[in-house]
């Protein structure tokens, strides 16, 4: 969290050295992208604190990006706020470690089974509580795609975390 005060004492003071307006965006922009990617290092270490610094450092470079006319860091930006958001989500339910654990329960006999299916639902109740959080995500991925960049890798990245979150609805609706 020290770093990410650090970064952002300069961003406040970092622009009154640029020279053009212009100049001053692009320092802003700089700044503020590395507060978010810094805080999507913690995030991905497993700090959920760090997430809102994270998201909002995202959103608030698509902001800049617009004033830049850079629908492609703008896109990519609400990219980044819709993964912050999916890995939060996931950090906050240990989902991939409670999966695995899912995928590895036995099924031979009924207690294995029952057993199973029991984790199964705790791990629905879980994502259902958590679920706005990919509501959130989904909104930043159909402002990703809003901005027109159309670059081939950018929608390949942005279909596959609609796919997550297609997969986590489809997971809610299963009547277990």
């Amino acid at each position: 969290m020290r770093l990410i005060t650090l970064l952002l004492a300069l961003v406040l003071a970092a622009p009154l050295a640029a020279t053009t307006a212009e100049d001053k965006i692009w320092v802003r922009y700089a700044l503020n992208k590395e507060i978010a990617k810094t805080a999507l290092v913690d995030l991905e270490a497993g700090n959920t604190a760090s997430a809102k610094v994270a998201i909002t450092g995202y959103l608030v470079s698509t902001q800049i990006a617009r004033e830049l006319d850079r629908k492609d860091i703008e896109g990519w930006h609400f990219n980044n706020a819709a993964y912050a958001r999916i890995l939060l989500f996931k950090e906050t339910l240990d989902w991939v470690t409670v999966n695995d654990g899912i995928k590895n329960m036995g099924t031979d006999n009924r207690e294995q089974r029952k057993a199973r299916l029991a984790a199964v639902k705790d791990m629905q109740t879980l994502a259902s509580n958590n679920w706005q959080t990919l509501v959130l995500a989904r909104s930043n991925l159909e402002d990703a795609r809003k901005t027109g960049f159309d670059r081939p890798d950018f929608l390949t990245v942005v279909s596959s975390n609609e796919v997550f979150i297609e997969w986590v609805e489809d997971f809610l609706a299963k009547d277990l």
